[in-house]
């Protein structure tokens, strides 16, 4: 039979086996004696369980959001390839570099750096549809802890409407990163680019989950074509 008089034994015992190896200070040691066995379990426990739990997000995620807005795709093409310009509607965003207009980097890639209040991010633009899909990667510099890309998808609904899809995929190496993620959301930065675009035109968006449809499969096909293509002729 399990005797809660047992429990209480081996956590005494264990208690006076923690304290031994404490390094000799009083006021550690008098605390741990005054907060009693079951405190000082809750000290240990909930500290590695919340590390336990940090470990096991997943450091990769993958996220698909869609919005509609009442403008001819074109119109959402420029404002969303035109990176200099993102600090004027972006919320986050305080500054933009670029490289310089007619000037190829040395991998052939165009690139730009935002900047935000919590840090800076290069990105490079690897592959691009005039009007209908580009791709921009993370340029993973000295001291980064995150890699990925977005993939930015423009589908004309009509001649006047238009649905933008977004698909961010990320890994995050740095466990209090992945806890931020966690907390926040793998969404929000999606999320946020795209109210900052409606606000932008002064338009209340609507964000949406999406998959893989049998609508944009042809699309998403001929751009892979493309993009092959490309990198055969490098």
């Amino acid at each position: 039979m399990f005797h809660l008089s047992a429990v209480s034994y081996n956590v005494d015992l264990n208690l006076h086996g923690f304290l031994s190896v404490l390094p000799s200070t009083p006021s550690l040691s008098a605390a741990c004696t005054t907060l009693g066995p079951f405190a000082v379990f809750l000290l240990i426990a909930i500290p590695s369980l919340v590390f336990l739990v940090v470990l096991l997000i997943p450091k990769h995620h993958v996220c698909k959001r869609t919005a509609e807005l009442p403008l001819p795709s074109h119109k959402i093409w420029n404002v969303i390839t035109e990176f200099g310009s993102y600090p004027r509607w972006r919320s986050t965003v305080t500054k933009v570099e670029t490289n310089l207009p007619g000037h190829i980097p040395a991998d052939g890639f165009e690139w730009f750096r935002e900047f935000t209040p919590s840090g800076n991010t290069k990105y490079r633009v690897v592959d691009r549809w005039e009007g209908r899909m580009l791709k921009r990667e993370i340029v993973r510099e000295k001291g980064s802890h995150v890699n990925g890309s977005w993939f930015i998808e423009i589908e004309p609904i009509d001649k006047e409407s238009t649905r933008i899809t977004i698909t961010e995929e990320l890994t995050i190496y740095k466990v209090s990163m992945k806890l931020v993620g966690f907390y926040t959301g793998h969404n929000r930065n999606v999320d946020q680019f795209l109210t900052d675009l409606g606000n932008k035109f002064e338009q209340v968006v609507v964000l949406k989950d999406v998959g893989m449809t049998q609508q944009n499969k042809p699309e998403l096909e001929k751009f892979n074509e493309k993009r092959n293509c490309k990198k055969m002729m490098r």
